[in-house]
């Protein structure tokens, strides 16, 4: 799934780490095999890739490896919810992280004077997925209810 996202060709990968019980199996080591034809298979133990990944991002840091870019991304989209459910993003899942993501949102009804927004994770186009915050009220409130855009911001 990572790699159709990608949209590399196997050829593309020469050496793929493996970290995880279920890569121990060996019929995910030879479909591995089938689909990356060149590259090396290194297997990792599960306790021990976080703290490679960190040996890795410190070297990077401080420039003793300079043709190597470890990423932090959101692993799942970030939104709000809209009308009847539906499930809005607002930060896509893989976006390099820091980031900032700004949205407009208007509501659907007029004279509004208190509005729910509900924050959600996930990739579903509906809510049913894990909720993150609920903020009771937003901003901009008059006497005859919130007239201007919403303005939902991620940091």
């Amino acid at each position: 799934m990572c790699v159709t996202r990608c949209q590399s060709p196997s050829r593309a990968y020469y050496d793929i780490v493996l970290v995880g019980s279920s890569t121990r199996m060996p019929i995910i080591r030879s479909q591995l095999k089938t689909q990356f034809p060149h590259a090396t298979l290194h297997p990792i133990r599960p306790e021990n890739a976080v703290a490679i990944g960190c040996a890795i991002q410190g070297a990077v840091i401080d420039n003793k490896i300079t043709d190597l870019a470890a990423l932090d991304v959101i692993t799942l989209s970030l939104g709000i919810e809209l009308v009847e459910g539906l499930f809005e993003k607002v930060v896509d899942r893989n976006t390099p992280i820091p980031t900032q993501k700004t949205a407009c949102f208007t509501t659907t009804a007029d004279y509004v004077t208190k509005l729910p927004i509900c924050f959600y994770q996930g990739e579903s186009d509906l809510v049913s997925i894990i909720r993150i915050s609920d903020l009771q009220s937003c901003g901009a409130a008059t006497p005859f209810g919130i007239t201007e855009r919403i303005r939902i911001q991620f940091h």
